[in-house]
Formats: C-alpha cells, structure tokens, sequence
C-alpha cells in the first residue's frame, strides 16, 4: 500500500522565486538569493529552463530530441553548473588576500594612469585616462583595475589562489553533488598539469581582475559574497528547512550545515563591506544603478 513520506517545507521565498524568473524570461542567465545569516537558498533560478510535466508519463522521443539539441541548453542549471569568469567581483577575493598577507593597507594610493606596465605588455584600465591615486576603498567603489593588477603582481597566483579557495571558489559548495560543477582557480601547479608549460606574470595580472583561467558558477558567488557581509562564516547552501517526523505532529529544524569560517581580520572584512556598499550607493559607484532608495 502507499505510504507518505514526510512533509517537508523549503527555504524558497514563492514570491521572490516568481520574480526572478519574470527577470529572466526570455534571457540566458541565473539568479541566486541567499540568506547571508544561514546559508537558506530564497531563489534559486535558471533560463531557459523547461516543463518537468512532460517527463511524468514518460517523455516522447521528439520533445526530448528537442530539449537536447537546443543552443539554449534548457536541461542545464545555470545557478550550479555554469562557470563563467567573474569579471570585477573577484576584486573581493584580491582585496581580502592583499590586507591579510599585508602586502596593501587600505590607505595605501596607487596611482592609476590607465594602463599598468609588465615587460613589454601593457594592461589597460576600464577608464582610458585613469582614475588618478585610488586606495583601497576607491579602488572597489570605482572598479580601478590597474589598483588590481598591482596587487596581483605583489600576492602571485599561488596567493591569490590559496584566498580564493578559502572564500569557497574553486570546488563544489555541496549543494547538489550530482549537477555542480566546481569551477576553476589556477596555480602554477595547475597550469603546468593541464598544458606542459609555466605560468605567465601576464596570467597573474589577467587572474587579478577575474579574468584569465578563473571560473566560478552563480552559487558559489552566492555563497562567497554572504561570507564576507555576515562576518566571516561561509555556509553549505541549503533548500530544506524542516522535516516532518514520522507521526507528522513533530517537526524537526534543520541547523545550517557545513559552516566554516573564513579566518579573516574582522577589520578587513569590515573595509571591504564598507567599499561595497558604496559600489552601489557613492556616486563614483560602478553599481550605482542597482541603488534603492531606503536600503
């Protein structure tokens, strides 16, 4: 005879679920929102996506042909098995890793003139004519990538690669074993396995403002930015939120799992907060458009 499971309830916030996927209709892309305080997944989106109704009676060898050859790619969950490279927010990983090995404090100004010199190679910033003296605060607010570069030369792959890991880039949160993929964060070590030949300063400069070799999936990101404004604790993403016991009278909280801490200077932490926000809200921000009035 059948028998019910237990009853369980998610983290998933209905309305906000809805709306992130009402912003990515007709779009490529993902959302993930996460409560910073435990690691609980508010919404979790991915388009294009599909119907899961056609696979409940058994689906027809047309519709799944369809869903497979598509360039759209609708089986695949962009929030967990995408890598892509993080571009600007990588500039966190950069600012946490030269603060903790000391090699800049935040008051330190490095002159941006547009370009940052390497041999013979030249770098440029986002901003043709530079963004002039910038310390570390600046250099996050208006995304300066010759402050970043610098750092970059000063840590070294192996640094930056050691700081990324602990922010939790480079290998699965364990949110779903099956479908995530771990993204990638290179070493010297790395580039020598897969290729056969040494690193390149050039790689490291590159690597400095998330480019280069550097992959992370959406969730990771998630993950990594809730670590650094909840304080310092980086938490297993998580869906389910309680569970029925058997006599379904009682119900039983799940605690967050997988907690580890960052390991970082509160002050640090603190200095980059403090220049995020003002990503969004100082009005030399890189972010300003995303700004809402109250918050």
């Amino acid at each position: 005879p059948p028998l019910s499971g237990k009853s369980i309830s998610l983290t998933i916030d209905k309305s906000l679920q809805v709306l992130g996927e009402k912003a990515l209709e007709g779009k490529r892309g993902a959302i993930v929102a996460m409560n910073p305080k435990n690691g609980e997944i508010l919404a979790m989106v991915s388009s294009p996506g599909f119907d899961p109704n056609v696979f409940v009676e058994g689906i027809d060898r047309e519709t799944w042909g369809d869903l497979t050859a598509s360039k759209e790619h609708p089986l695949q969950n962009r929030a967990l098995s995408s890598q892509y490279p993080p571009g600007s927010v990588f500039k966190i990983v950069v600012a946490l890793a030269a603060l903790e090995e000391e090699v800049v404090d935040e008051n330190e100004r490095i002159f941006c003139g547009g370009a940052f010199s390497l041999g013979s190679a030249r770098f440029q910033c986002w901003k043709k004519y530079g963004h002039g003296h910038m310390n570390l605060e600046n250099a996050l607010v208006e995304s300066c990538d010759v402050y970043f570069y610098t750092l970059g030369k000063r840590l070294g792959i192996d640094k930056i690669a050691q700081y990324a890991r602990r922010l939790g880039l480079g290998s699965a949160t364990g949110f779903d074993p099956f479908i995530e993929k771990d993204g990638l964060i290179p070493t010297r070590e790395w580039k020598v396995k897969r290729f056969g030949v040494p690193w390149q300063a050039g790689e490291t400069i590159s690597s400095a403002i998330g480019q280069s070799f550097v992959l992370v999936t959406p969730i990771q990101m998630a993950a990594m930015i809730s670590a650094v404004f909840n304080g310092g604790s980086l938490y297993q993403p998580s869906v389910t939120k309680t569970v029925g016991e058997e006599d379904e009278k009682k119900v039983r909280s799940l605690p967050p799992e997988g907690m580890k801490s960052l390991q970082m200077r509160s002050e640090h932490l603190q200095a980059v907060r403090r220049a995020l926000t003002g990503v969004v809200n100082a009005p030399r921000g890189t972010g300003k458009k995303a700004a809402l009035k109250g918050m």
